[in-house]
């Protein structure tokens, strides 16, 4: 397994917001985390990425303890893309994916340092803005700007909070089939999702949070109503399309 999570819990002061969560994702795995606002999705990434610390339990990359990781060996293994971020600096689009070369860098980049993020900026689509300053492009463009930073680093985990929250269909599905077509190449995501449909398209596990914690984890079949009907609060229809598992929201219960 390339991370395995073991008990664990993390609370806010005295508030409980994960509670003794155990997750295992392999190499080349898409887990889609799921379940409403405050259920824990995103605390979740943070405790794996260690910009939180557990209240209690452990969390493994390939065995070896996280806390055990230099924060320079962590860039290398990890790739964390959260909801927004604002940059605070006048930079161009492509010296912003070139930070994700950082963990491997001496004193200044190499030749195929730019020629990997030269291929990131094809492959995301981007040649359009690569030298504009990252303060003037929009915050769909934005968000896939982080995602080709996290990629840069050449992680073997990538952990994606809401990647598509701010981007039109057309852009949410070149990000995912970019994740899908990482995860065949060996590169395991982690993906907090709100959109259930395309998480039962491009996810192959699935772990359903309510109030921090599991409750329920396996593939598609965690997408039937009896699961999400009662930690949503709303009724819903299931259909087949091809080998997708559609979720029709209903009324709210």
């Amino acid at each position: 397994m390339i991370i395995k999570i073991n008990d664990l819990s993390f609370s806010y002061n005295s508030h409980p917001v994960l509670q003794d969560i155990q997750l295992e994702v392999g190499k080349g795995e898409v887990l889609g985390v799921i379940g409403p606002n405050g259920s824990g999705k995103s605390t979740l990434l943070k405790c794996i990425d260690r910009i939180l610390k557990p209240k209690s339990g452990s969390i493994l990359l390939d065995g070896k303890e996280i806390n055990r990781f230099s924060m320079r060996e962590m860039a290398r293994f990890i790739g964390y893309v959260p909801q927004r971020e604002e940059s605070r600096f006048p930079v161009t689009v492509f010296d912003a994916i070139l930070m994700g070369r950082k963990p491997f860098l001496n004193w200044k980049p190499s030749s195929s340092d730019l020629e990997k993020v030269s291929q990131i900026v094809e492959s995301l689509k981007l040649e359009s803005i690569a030298m504009r300053e990252i303060g003037s492009i929009s915050g769909g463009e934005r968000q896939k700007v982080l995602i080709a930073r996290a990629i840069a680093q050449e992680p073997q985990v990538l952990l994606l909070d809401e990647p598509t929250s701010y981007l039109d269909l057309r852009h949410q599905l070149e990000v995912m089939d970019l994740v899908k077509h990482l995860a065949g190449e060996g590169t395991s995501s982690v993906v907090a999702i709100h959109d259930l449909n395309l998480a039962s398209r491009y996810c192959s596990s699935l772990v359903l949070l309510q109030e921090g914690k599991v409750f329920a984890a396996g593939g598609k079949e965690v997408l039937a109503p009896e699961n999400i009907e009662p930690v949503y609060r709303v009724k819903i229809q299931t259909c087949c399309e091809g080998k997708h598992t559609l979720i029709i929201p209903d009324k709210p219960l």
